[in-house]
């Protein structure tokens, strides 16, 4: 059985630009990427490993449905993790690699104005990934494995400052 992921890219084109516009197969290779660097940190390790557990037991011969407040977290993450996941696809959509080499687009935009709308789209994804942080503040009683990402200790100088 294949792993299951926080988002599909059917979820991506829903919540992002991309709409029906983009294959699949250029925003999957993304996803797990994406939900490990961007997701986990913000979950926090416990609470990441028990949606991940929850959403693999969903996948098996006989499911164990999701307790309703991962479910609400979840909903909660598919769109953060989606915008992650468009703005690292972004290169892929305007260069092909071929056995001939890269193959820019004909009608691609110009370098300055992909700079300028990946800025707008790392923008979106990181208000979305506060607004999941604010959510998970609020709602933080109903998830005792989260550890806030405002008290985890960070080094400063070599010290460790809790």
């Amino acid at each position: 059985m294949a792993q299951k992921y926080f988002v599909t890219p059917e979820e991506v084109k829903q919540h992002t630009d991309a709409q029906q516009n983009v294959d699949n197969q250029l925003l999957e290779p993304r996803i797990p990427r994406c939900q490990e660097k961007y997701i986990k940190p913000v979950l926090g390790p416990d609470l990441y490993e028990d949606l991940d557990a929850a959403l693999q037991a969903e996948q098996q011969e006989m499911p164990v449905t999701m307790p309703d407040h991962l479910d609400a977290l979840l909903e909660q993450i598919v769109p953060v993790l989606a915008q992650w996941v468009f703005l690292k696809s972004l290169p892929f959509l305007t260069v092909k690699a071929t056995n001939a080499g890269l193959k820019g687009l004909q009608d691609a935009p110009s370098d300055a104005e992909q700079r300028a709308y990946r800025k707008e789209v790392q923008e979106e994804a990181e208000d979305r990934t506060n607004d999941l942080k604010d959510w998970l503040e609020l709602h933080k009683a109903d998830y005792p494995n989260y550890m806030s990402t405002a008290k985890t200790a960070r080094p400063i100088g070599g010290i460790v400052f809790d």
